[in-house]
């Protein structure tokens, strides 16, 4: 077996795409798809179904996919001791995050983090709560920092690191934010922006509006990111439900104000998140345990 075949097979795997493989490891897509022929060949299986464009790995592919990230990350493991037997802590970690830590927490800490460690290189990852759980699945990432509740799989290992709380905002120009408190009444007819539906904060907004405060969720608009959310905010085209820590520097300039119920207080947590069998290189470990170690001191 020619183990550069079965790296170029990992990848495509990782990444469920010929084109996305080949954009990472910048080789040609004819190239890489040849290669992986050449694997499937040697082993006399087809390691994937093809349905349009879209390509998934057989269930052969799915058994040699598993032997393959042991066999890589074995690879990782050798090169970090290596390593540190030279006296040089070096390497690569792939960090996933969902938007309010991938934005708001985590450059910062990453930033601290590179401070001690400069030769340790450090890629974010950010997306949804699906995309980033996929990119653990197949091994994209390490492991990762996702805000909000969600009912995991027992393949995965969740670690709670701190609890932030969700606050509403609205405009300025908004006459809910002239008051100290307002009653869930006066939201039954104020349309609300959202963070995307694949989302855990799409999913917590939902609950405190249709469970907590009993009123209907009115979403005229939904948005990909915090940053968009804000500003659509500001722009007065609705209120809108998102984590303190995301919002803490608008808060004080004035950009946008807080919507206050009074009694109301709704935590959102943050999870430290990887699959059960991982096997963390020396980079990764020290990552995690500065993240789980300071992570307070950035909210």
């Amino acid at each position: 077996m020619d183990l550069h075949y079965l790296w170029l097979f990992y990848k495509v795997a990782q990444h469920h795409s010929f084109s996305k493989a080949a954009e990472e490891l910048l080789l040609s897509q004819p190239t890489i798809s040849m290669q992986v022929k050449k694997l499937e060949s040697q082993l006399g299986i087809s390691l994937f179904d093809r349905f349009g464009k879209n390509i998934y790995l057989s269930r052969e592919g799915e058994f040699v996919f598993s032997y393959a990230a042991k066999i890589f990350e074995t690879v990782k493991e050798l090169e970090d001791q290596l390593a540190i037997r030279k006296g040089k802590i070096a390497g690569n970690i792939h960090i996933g995050a969902s938007n309010t830590p991938g934005a708001y927490i985590l450059p910062h800490l990453i930033g601290a983090f590179k401070q001690e460690y400069p030769d340790i290189n450090v890629h974010l990852h950010i997306g949804n709560t699906h995309e980033i759980l996929n990119m653990i699945i197949t091994n994209q990432v390490d492991f990762a920092v996702i805000g909000g509740d969600y009912n995991y799989k027992k393949t995965f290992v969740t670690k709670k690191l701190l609890d932030d709380t969700v606050i509403m905002i609205g405009s300025p120009k908004n006459p809910l934010t002239q008051k100290e408190y307002v009653l869930a009444e006066d939201l039954k007819t104020q349309p609300f922006i959202a963070h995307e539906p694949e989302s855990n904060l799409f999913d917590y907004t939902e609950f405190i509006l249709k469970s907590d405060l009993g009123v209907p969720s009115n979403i005229s608009m939904v948005l990909g990111n915090i940053s968009a959310i804000k500003h659509a905010v500001a722009a007065n085209l609705g209120i809108s439900i998102v984590p303190l820590s995301s919002i803490k520097r608008d808060l004080e300039n004035g950009m946008v104000k807080k919507i206050s119920i009074e009694g109301k207080v709704w935590n959102y947590p943050f999870y430290l998140v990887n699959y059960s069998d991982k096997k963390f290189n020396v980079p990764s470990t020290l990552l995690i345990k500065a993240i789980e170690e300071n992570i307070c001191d950035f909210i």
